[in-house]
C-alpha cells in the first residue's frame, strides 16, 4: 500500500535554541515516513540555514520582525516587516500546502502561524523552556496543541490543549562510545574531559572564563571547547600556549551532529549557558554540569530546575577564574559527586520526547 504523503512546515531561527529540538523530530519522522515533505522557514541572519542544509531540508528566510516590550521606534518598523513576512507566509503556504505547522519559538514564526491561522492549518507549538516568551505566548493562543518540557509550564497556557512531553533530543547524539569519542580528539582516558559549549552562537563569556582558567585547568585535564563563530579567545596569559597545556586543549568553532555526540562522549563535565537545547541533550546523556545562565533571561529559571535536582552546579557570569576553575577541580576529582550528579540528570525529564513528539504530529494530521 502507497504511503500517504504529508506535507509540514517548521519554522524558528535567529538562534539555535528553538532549532535542534524540531531538528531531532524531523529526523524522526523521517525514518518514521519516506514520502513525507518537509519545509523549514527560518531568519535570514540567523545560523539554522546552515543546520538545515546539512540536514538536507529545503529553507525559506524571512527578515526577523521583534517586538520590544519597551518604547521603540524599532517597533514600528518592525510592524512594516511583520505585514511583508504576514504576506510571503501567505504565499509560502499557499504554495507549499502543509498538513501542520510546528514551532519551538522565535519571531520568525509568529507571522506564519498568524497566516496559518488565516489559512486554517493546524498547528503544534512546543514550549522548551520554562517561562515562555512573547513570541510563543501569542502562537498558543491559536495553536491546536501546546507541547511543554516542564509540568510547569502548563498554567502559562490557559485555555490550550497542553501535554507534557519533554523536549527532543537527536538520536545520533546517543550512540557514540567514549573510547571512540577519545580516540577522535587524540585525548587520553587518564584524563578527566571538561567540554565547554555556549550554544549555536557560541557565549562569549565563558570563552573568556576558560581563557583564564585553562593554565590551572589544562595541567591535570583535558578541555574541548566550542566557542562560536568567530568568538574563539586566547586570553591574557602566555601560559595558554604553554605546550604541556595545548596539548590537553582542542578547540572548534562549531561541531556537526556527529562531532557534537563525540563531544558528548568524551565529557565527564559539561559547562554550558542554560538553553534548554543543551540541557535537553544532557538529561537524556546524563552529563553533570556547571551552567552560567544570561543574567535576567529565561535562562535562570532553566538553571534552577537543573541546580534544584542536584544535576548541575551554577555560577553568575561575575564568577572569577580562579573560582571557576577550583569548582570544576572539586567536581572532576570527585567520582561519587559526578556519579550522583549523572543519576540525577537522567530523572529531570523523560528520554523518549523525540518519539511522543512525533506521535503527537501524527495524532494531528492523520
Amino acid at each position: 500500500m502507497k504511503e500517504e504523503t504529508k506535507r509540514i512546515i517548521f519554522s524558528g531561527g535567529g538562534t539555535l535554541g528553538p532549532v535542534m529540538p524540531l531538528v531531532a523530530v524531523l529526523q524522526e519522522l523521517r525514518v518514521r515516513y519516506s514520502a513525507w515533505e518537509f519545509l523549514w522557514v527560518g531568519t535570514t541572519t540567523g545560523p539554522e540555514r546552515e543546520v538545515l542544509e546539512r540536514v538536507g531540508v529545503r529553507f525559506v528566510a524571512l527578515p526577523p520582525a521583534k517586538w520590544r516590550k519597551y518604547k521603540s521606534l524599532k517597533n514600528i518598523t518592525d510592524l512594516a516587516v511583520l505585514s511583508y513576512d504576514i504576506f510571503k507566509s501567505w504565499k509560502i503556504i499557499k504554495h507549499f500546502q502543509p498538513d501542520i505547522l510546528i514551532t519551538a519559538g522565535g519571531y520568525v514564526s509568529v507571522p506564519l502561524h498568524i497566516a496559518g491561522r488565516i489559512a486554517r492549518i493546524p498547528m503544534l507549538v512546543h514550549q522548551e523552556d520554562v517561562v515562555p516568551g512573547l513570541a510563543n505566548r501569542i502562537m498558543a493562543r491559536f495553536a491546536t496543541l501546546v507541547t511543554v518540557t516542564f509540568e510547569r509550564s502548563a498554567p502559562y497556557f490557559k485555555n490550550r490543549r497542553v501535554v507534557c512531553i519533554g523536549n527532543p533530543v537527536r538520536a545520533g547524539l546517543q550512540t557514540v562510545r567514549r573510547a571512540e569519542s577519545l580516540a577522535h580528539f587524540s585525548f587520553s582516558s587518564a584524563r578527566k574531559t571538561l567540554l565547554v559549549i555556549g550554544g549555536g552562537t557560541g557565549a562569549t563569556r565563558l570563552n573568556h572564563l576558560v581563557a583564564e582558567a585553562l593554565p590551572i585547568l589544562g595541567k591535570k585535564y583535558q578541555v574541548l571547547h566550542v566557542t562560536g563563530r568567530g568568538k574563539a579567545y586566547w586570553g591574557s596569559s602566555q601560559d595558554m600556549r604553554h605546550k604541556a597545556i595545548v596539548a590537553h586543549y582542542r578547540y572548534f568553532e562549531f561541531l556537526d551532529e556527529r562531532e557534537l555526540g563525540l563531544a558528548f562522549a568524551a565529557a565527564d563535565i559539561v559547562v554550558t549557558r542554560a538553553g534548554l537545547g543543551t540541557l535537553s541533550e544532557l538529561a537524556v546523556l546524563g552529563k553533570p554540569a556547571m551552567i552560567v545562565p544570561i543574567k535576567h533571561s529565561h535562562q535562570e529559571e532553566n538553571a534552577a530546575v537543573f541546580a534544584g535536582r542536584g544535576a548541575a552546579i551554577l555560577f553568575e557570569e561575575t564568577v572569577s577564574y580562579e573560582d571557576f576553575a577550583r569548582a570544576a577541580q572539586e567536581m572532576l576529582d570527585d567520582d561519587r559527586e559526578l556519579a550522583l550528579m549523572a543519576h540525577n540528570m537522567k530523572k529531570i525529564m523523560p528520554s523518549n520526547a523525540r518519539e511522543a513528539f512525533a506521535v503527537a504530529v501524527e495524532e494531528l494530521i492523520k
